[in-house]
């Protein structure tokens, strides 16, 4: 019975690898979404040190980590009222910055929570630089920026150690 379980899911998988190939016309994006599923976290330890395997836990658990290990110690307003130049002295940010900016943008990365991948920034370099200096420039001259670019979707990639510590 179980090799008969295996057999399907083989045929099943290799069918589903064939169409996705074919589509996609790339295996490496095939093999990203084929492996969509195998880095999950399927457990992890609490502070305490015992093991979570509730996957709502487990998302709290690791939100907490981050939010603390990367939470500021002192004001933000205070940090960027003593170390910003005034919004006279701050020189704009050109179109020639964001075109260069742009361009030196590596291909083949996850775009942000916008969804707006570089690829599609390259391509549309010579349109977009002029309106984004502006933008940037105006953010500059305020010394703030808008709560959505301080949004990120953080996706946690094992390297090495043990799979259930942070």
């Amino acid at each position: 019975m179980r090799k008969q379980v295996r057999e399907g899911i083989r045929k099943h998988n290799t069918k589903l690898t064939t169409e996705i190939i074919r589509q996609m016309n790339s295996t490496k994006k095939a093999d990203k979404i084929l492996n969509i599923w195998k880095n999950n976290i399927i457990a992890i330890k609490r502070p305490d040190g015992s093991l979570c395997r509730d996957r709502h836990d487990i998302l709290k658990i690791v939100t907490d980590f981050y939010r603390e290990l990367y939470s500021s110690k002192i004001s933000v307003n205070i940090y960027l009222h003593n170390r910003l130049p005034s919004s006279d002295m701050a020189d704009d940010i050109t179109e020639s910055e964001v075109f260069s900016a742009i361009r030196e943008l590596k291909t083949d990365k996850s775009p942000g929570t916008g969804q707006i991948s570089n690829e599609l920034l390259k391509y549309a370099a010579n349109i977009l630089s002029s309106p984004l200096s502006e933008l940037f420039t105006k953010y500059l001259h305020v010394a703030d920026v808008p709560k959505s670019w301080k949004n990120a979707l953080i996706i946690l990639i094992r390297k090495k150690g043990d799979p259930i510590e942070l």
